[in-house]
């Protein structure tokens, strides 16, 4: 995580690239919050907007643009092929979601409450970008089904 959080609290570790989102020259865009790895291995959560604040995270699709109507959140990847890191990083992810839902008083099983990015795009409402698809489509690590 501290590839893209920073400055260092102690937790996140020093980013010796210096390349994180914290500058001038970071891309243009802000998530709501990063779910990855701190310095000591555990997996964690690092809000960076207020959770009802506008971020900029998904860029404008024919339909509009889900920076106005979605909290977002990136999940740091690693090579892809660590199953008890993808583990550790979609529970994480499944309770942030399950706590914003609670938060807005939102229905999880509602279609386009919680969508990828790449939803998004194939939703109008974003940019095309692959995440996290690219990484939930394998066998192992399919993104369960609504029953």
């Amino acid at each position: 995580m501290k590839r893209y959080v920073n400055p260092d609290d102690g937790l996140l570790g020093k980013n010796l690239n210096k390349n994180d989102w914290n500058q001038a020259s970071a891309p243009n865009a802000c998530v709501h919050a990063f779910i990855g790895k701190l310095d000591n291995g555990a997996i964690a959560t690092y809000q960076t907007l207020p959770w009802n604040h506008r971020g900029w995270h998904s860029a404008s699709g024919s339909k509009g643009s889900a920076n106005d109507t979605h909290v977002s959140f990136e999940i740091c990847e690693d090579g892809l092929a660590d199953k008890a890191y993808f583990r550790s990083v979609f529970n994480e992810s499944v309770e942030l979601c399950v706590y914003l839902c609670k938060m807005f008083n939102l229905d999880p099983m509602k279609d386009g409450v919680i969508i990828g990015h790449y939803e998004g795009a194939r939703r109008g409402i974003a940019s095309n970008h692959a995440d996290p698809g690219h990484w939930f489509v394998r066998p192992d690590r399919a993104m369960p089904k609504a029953a």
